[in-house]
């Protein structure tokens, strides 16, 4: 039995944004494997979270709590020019 890939693995991804002493949960909880090769489709309601959750994985934003791996690399470990060339880079396409 062959061991899977995955390209994207989000564990317990929190988000929450503060304005002012208020604090609004974007994200909670989010766990979500996506396997090499493979396409998904995010859907949900304006507000439900799909562009944070983006965001977050694309590395333009950071997490509250969580873990996410790009190709097994957590992205809260890479510097902003490690994060560009991630963003960029034709490899994983």
């Amino acid at each position: 039995m062959s061991e899977e890939s995955y390209i994207v693995e989000i564990e317990d991804v929190h988000k929450t944004f503060h304005l002012g002493k208020i604090e609004v949960p974007a994200l909670r909880g989010i766990s979500l494997k996506i396997r090499t090769e493979e396409y998904i489709s995010i859907m949900g309601p304006s507000g439900s979270g799909k562009s944070t959750l983006f965001n977050l994985i694309g590395g333009m934003d950071i997490v509250s709590k969580g873990r996410i791996y790009i190709d097994s690399v957590d992205i809260a470990e890479l510097d902003a020019y490690e994060l560009a060339w991630l963003r960029r880079s034709e490899e994983r396409r």
